[in-house]
């Protein structure tokens, strides 16, 4: 039986994916058993007998005996990822399959949380802090031109996203970029995947968030600009170029810091779609 207190995940996190490490010290399969895991909720009281059970419940991870490797860590990827408790408390129950042995032991032993020599049973959580604003484009056609705009406001804890002079998302919740971070402009967020396949004509930031008045302005003009914007085209960037954004950060408080932290922007493609190309804006 396993816990962790995973209060300090955010209270508004989606968790992604999630993983049970854990240094296995030995293992016996002689009847072709499953290690399986229950997620289970421990509350604050700590464990005791009540808390053991004979049910075999396979919620959390299935994996069988046999594709465990002992005197190493192993890794169990975990599902029904709800069940992960942002506010509190993280356990899982694990059991052996298949009832009482018929042939002999079938057990798996990790490595104990006060053990010295080993790593401690770790649950490891990839998960997003902020909902994202989201727009359904399959209605596009090839060859259409559109104008998309995000606007991030942390002190009124608002981002928006425009198309075509039009709000069509929102969401209530502060935007941040950790310092260093990359904000990738026309593939995925690991920058391997989901290709943007578009031409982007031009990329324009301004130091402040522009109202829904004057996104819909500098659509309808086409070139509208506003005090302090910049518009990257295919005069003046290309493909791999790395630009610098510099931010003052907001803390928990809602205080403006000091400090400028920095996020580095690429402009990105892929050889096996013509994705991202700069071209005359």
């Amino acid at each position: 039986m396993l816990r962790w207190d995973t209060s300090a995940l955010p209270d508004d996190a989606t968790i992604d994916s999630a993983l049970l490490r854990g240094y296995v010290t030995n293992t016996n399969n002689q009847d072709g058993r499953s290690y399986t895991g229950e997620w289970y909720n421990f509350g604050d009281d700590g464990i005791g007998t009540e808390d053991y059970s004979d049910t075999v419940v396979s919620d959390a991870f299935s994996t069988a005996i046999s594709g465990i490797t002992a005197s190493q860590d192993n890794e169990f990827t975990l599902s029904t990822l709800s069940n992960v408790n942002v506010t509190g408390t993280t356990g899982l129950r694990t059991h052996i399959s298949g009832g009482a042995p018929t042939v002999g032991l079938n057990q798996v032993n990790l490595a104990t949380f006060d053990n010295t020599l080993y790593h401690e049973p770790e649950l490891l959580v990839n998960y997003t802090k902020y909902p994202n604003a989201t727009y359904d484009a399959s209605s596009w056609l090839s060859g259409d031109w559109h104008h998309v705009a995000v606007t991030w406001n942390n002190y009124t804890s608002n981002i928006t996203l425009h198309v075509d002079g039009t709000e069509v998302a929102s969401s209530g919740t502060p935007f941040t970029t950790p310092a260093q971070a990359s904000f990738l402009i026309g593939a995925g967020s690991a920058g391997t995947a989901d290709w943007c396949n578009c031409t982007i004509s031009e990329f324009r930031i301004s130091r402040k968030a522009l109202t829904a008045q004057e996104i819909n302005h500098s659509f309808s003009k086409g070139r509208a600009f506003f005090q302090n914007e910049y518009m990257l085209n295919g005069s003046n960037y290309a493909v791999g170029d790395s630009l610098l954004v510099e931010y003052t950060p907001k803390d928990s408080n809602g205080l403006t810091g000091a400090s400028v932290n920095s996020s580095s922007i690429r402009i990105v493609t892929s050889l096996d779609a013509s994705l991202v190309q700069p071209s005359e804006g």
